[in-house]
């Protein structure tokens, strides 16, 4: 396969023909040129969006991700909210799941009207989850009280109506930032539902809702068989500060699954206290991986002071857990 020469400084025109030349691949500095895109440039862009080759606008918005995740200054916003409108469901979700790290208000209206509208489950479930960053936002009292209620009024709608439950479940975890009289008994009843998906949605809520009353359900769960409802309770429990989970939290970190092991890890820090540094100082002088030193490092500095809410952290470890049996 051929590569496109990679010029930092490249002219856009250059950019524009890599894009439509699906017999090359596009160098990452060629990728970046599409950061920030304004003006004529994401004019030019979107017009020439349909011309470009369907799997190489499902590796642009891939690539795009990882650009970022390398280069937090990076910002593809231009091409994900151009990519939204794609007829394509996997471009669609794509694009929604790129918007979610933003939070221009701008995104809401289009978020409002594809969670409910879109053709696509997938992508109905990923704007009813990037709809919770705002429905937080709209908790802090940072968005008018007009789009409150409309994300709120959204929300309840998918919850209690009929689509399919992936995108309901989503919907109940975005409603857990939400301070409403409906949403306890909401969360008690899919908790008490026995289905292991509405479950999970419950616990997440749970840990969102800054509501204590739910700490001996999520005691609970720390101790289930099922990874996915383990590992929600272990967020949960993190992000409620329960104190009293603690001495499950340090069991669990042993667990078979590393993915809970390192959520226990950020759970410990989250609720501090006595003895908190010196389990987590242990753990991390038997540790032989650097990836996993450092992420003892940042929980050990995050045991002072918790002030910063980090909602996509939640999710971090979802995509690489087979929740179907213990690893």
């Amino acid at each position: 396969m051929n590569l496109q020469p990679a010029e930092p400084d490249a002219p856009f025109e250059q950019v524009l023909d890599a894009l439509l030349d699906d017999t090359c691949t596009i160098e990452p500095q060629l990728i970046s040129r599409l950061s920030d895109l304004e003006g004529d440039a994401h004019l030019k862009i979107r017009a020439l969006w349909p011309e470009i080759a369907l799997e190489r606008r499902l590796a642009l918005l891939e690539d795009m991700d990882s650009l970022v995740e390398e280069n937090h200054i990076l910002s593809f916003e231009g091409i994900s909210k151009i990519a939204i409108h794609d007829d394509n469901a996997q471009v669609r979700f794509l694009a929604v799941r790129s918007l979610g790290v933003y939070e221009t208000t701008e995104l809401i209206p289009e978020l409002l009207q594809r969670v409910e509208n879109d053709h696509d489950l997938n992508v109905r479930a990923a704007c009813a989850f990037s709809l919770g960053r705002f429905a937080h936002l709209a908790e802090m009292d940072q968005l008018p009280t007009h789009t409150k209620k409309a994300i709120q009024e959204c929300l309840f709608n998918i919850v209690n109506g009929d689509d399919e439950d992936i995108v309901r479940c989503q919907a109940l975890e975005s409603l857990g930032f939400i301070t409403h009289l409906e949403l306890p008994n909401i969360i008690r009843e899919a908790f008490k539902s026995g289905n292991t998906s509405w479950q999970a949605s419950a616990l997440c809520a749970m840990g969102r809702s800054c509501d204590s009353r739910w700490a001996p359900q999520i005691e609970v769960m720390l101790e289930n068989p099922l990874p996915l409802l383990r590992i929600e309770a272990v967020r949960a429990a993190g992000e409620l500060t329960l104190s009293d989970t603690k001495s499950q939290l340090i069991e669990l970190l042993d667990d078979s699954i590393s993915e809970i092991r390192l959520a226990a890890i950020w759970a410990l820090s989250q609720i501090g206290g006595e003895g908190t540094i010196d389990v987590l100082t242990a753990l991390l002088q038997e540790t032989r991986e650097d990836h996993l030193a450092n992420f003892i490092h940042d929980a050990v500095d995050n045991v002072p002071v918790n002030e910063d809410f980090n909602f996509y952290g939640l999710m971090d470890f979802d995509d690489e857990i087979d929740y179907s049996e213990e690893n």
